[in-house]
């Protein structure tokens, strides 16, 4: 008996056209054949087989380094033995080829990858995994890369605990074509245990311990890191109080050499314990406190060697030990002058002792109240409004007295009618301290629009804008930040009624550091211009049964030049799914 195939995919012919600032246009031409195919060996519970091919034959003109034709070839299978039973294995045979894909990317590459995969299930309480893969991947112009990866992992679960291992073994072998050859080792193994060892007391604990050692040019790196962290809660049914711990330990060695400039090694090792131990106890309904203590043990032994002399060798540790309380209340919201009106306040403490700087301390509070209501504006039926101030009243060893203000005012719209849905968002902030050596002041200002309204059953716009500014100062300086994105998209299934006439725009725009085309400034040596890329993208298309033809044009704006890209693609679609 001959197993059945399936089979899918499609072939095709594009035509690109794509020019870039004072660069020559390009044009490249492709014919394609993807092919997608899923069978079985003997039965399917025994051997299943899933295939994915690409072929592309491309040739290009006008290219800065030079014209001519490729064949490009990628794909792969997976073999699924005994998909069905207790102990599954994959067998994955894959080839890539970045420019099989038909994408602009910075650097091509080519790559190859055998990996199988197994799942162990000895019983409902114990699974077991395992993994093994090598992969080669050529980067034109800068290297060939060789990786080998091991990975195993346990899980076991008991009555209430559960228990779960996972250790990876991992190499990488680099080598450059820039004369900076790399070779490294990386092993990671990690320990989880989660347990309720008495009645109502849970605890998760997580070790994890990396071996890392990296050999580079005339350099060589190794890292020993342990560490440790665990956590327990306890609830009692009989009070309201929950009580928290942690404990985090930490230990690490790291040693880098070099080679050829008269330097020696540089050996640094470090260890660090820390605890917490804490209690929420819920006073009133809306009444809350928190208390908790803290130590840490920290120390660092640098061994410089020749590569700066004794001037960063020595030693330290520091020891510090710390109480922290914590008393908030939230009353109830009450009607005032037709706004909602809630008050607030709470209160901090910090006591700490450090063995390197000794006592310090900082106490705050603060007391606040909030108005909100809705407001109808017009086509922004309903808007919410809330408005808020706090203010604030801290002490601290290191700063003294410093009194603060905060005021926040809360626009916000959201409706969903006739398939429109609306998202409106405008925020005001406003902190600043009102005394103190440093004063700061911080204010920003956030607007968020988002909306999606479909036209009809066809067709449908979606649109979504961005805004921040910032402005942080001090009595030393202001800095201020800026930036923007948005976003537009245009989708039609039936254009000018036609079944199977599809179009589609999209239009996207980003700006990073638009404090500096505010404040006209260049001394950077950026152009104002490079500060904002995005692209204009419109497609339209056909579709006659498994027949599709497209056509794309593209504007982009990227590192302040203009560049555009045309593009026509027809397809033929077969086998049982469609794409």
């Amino acid at each position: 008996m001959v197993a059945p195939v399936t089979t899918s995919g499609f072939v095709g012919n594009t035509v690109r056209s794509r020019q870039f600032a004072e660069d020559p246009r390009t044009v490249t031409e492709r014919l394609e054949l993807t092919v997608n195919a899923a069978t079985y060996i003997w039965q399917p519970w025994f051997i299943t087989v899933l295939g994915e091919g690409d072929l592309a034959f491309e040739i290009e003109s006008g290219s800065v380094s030079s014209d001519g034709n490729s064949l490009l070839a990628a794909g792969g299978v997976d073999f699924g033995i005994l998909p069905v039973s207790n102990f599954p294995a994959t067998l994955s045979l894959q080839h890539t080829d970045t420019r099989a894909s038909g994408e602009f990317v910075t650097f091509n590459s080519v790559s190859d990858r055998v990996s199988v995969q197994t799942r162990q299930h000895y019983s409902s309480d114990l699974q077991t995994t395992a993994g093994v893969s090598y992969q080669r991947t050529t980067e034109a112009n800068f290297g060939v890369e060789e990786r080998n990866r091991l990975e195993l992992g346990v899980n076991k679960t008991f009555d209430t605990d559960r228990l779960a291992l996972s250790v990876s073994l991992q190499s990488d072998d680099f080598a450059s074509e820039r004369d900076e050859d790399e070779t490294s080792q990386t092993a990671v193994g990690t320990l989880t245990y989660d347990a309720v060892p008495l009645e109502k007391v849970f605890t998760q604990s997580n070790s994890s311990v990396v071996r890392e050692h990296i050999d580079a040019k005339n350099e060589a790196f190794d890292r020993l890191s342990l560490q440790g962290f665990s956590t327990a809660q306890w609830r009692p049914e009989e009070y309201t109080f929950t009580v928290n711990g942690a404990l985090r330990t930490f230990t690490e060695t790291i040693e880098f050499s070099r080679i050829g400039s008269g330097l020696s090694n540089l050996r640094t090792e470090e260890q660090l314990f820390s605890g917490t131990l804490g209690l929420n106890y819920p006073i009133l309904p809306r009444l809350t406190a928190n208390v908790a203590t803290t130590g840490q043990f920290q120390a660092q032994e640098r061994d410089a060697g020749a590569i700066s002399g004794e001037a960063n060798g020595g030693s330290f540790d520091r020891s510090s030990a710390s109480l922290l309380g914590n008393l908030n209340y939230v009353s109830e919201p009450s009607p005032f002058g037709g706004f909602e009106w809630l008050w607030r306040t709470n209160g901090n403490l910090n006591q700490t002792f450090s063995s390197d700087t000794g006592f310090s301390d900082s106490e705050s509070v603060a007391a606040g109240h909030g108005l909100s209501r809705n407001v109808t504006l017009g086509f922004l039926d309903p808007i919410r409004v809330s408005f808020d101030q706090d203010g604030t009243f801290a002490h601290s060893s290191a700063d003294g007295f410093v009194p603060s203000l905060f005021h926040g005012a809360n626009f916000s719209h959201n409706k969903a009618v006739d398939g429109i849905v609306t998202f409106v968002r405008l925020s005001l902030n406003d902190r600043r301290e009102l005394a103190g050596e440093q004063q700061q002041e911080l204010q920003q200002v956030q607007f968020q629009l988002n909306r999606e309204s479909r036209v009809d059953l066809t067709s449908s716009w979606t649109a979504g804008l961005s805004a921040q500014i910032t402005r942080q100062k001090s009595s030393e300086d202001t800095d201020i930040s800026a930036s923007a994105n948005g976003t537009v998209g245009y989708r039609n299934g039936e254009v000018f009624g036609v079944e199977n006439l599809f179009f589609t725009s999209d239009l996207s725009i980003s700006a990073f550091g638009l404090e500096e085309v505010l404040r006209r400034n260049e001394e950077d040596g950026l152009r104002r211009s490079d500060r904002f890329s995005g692209d204009f993208r419109n497609r339209i298309g056909y579709r006659i049964g498994r027949l599709v033809a497209s056509l794309e044009g593209t504007a982009f704006l990227t590192q302040g030049a203009l560049g555009n890209l045309l593009l026509f693609r027809v397809r033929r679609e077969f086998g049982d799914v469609l794409r």
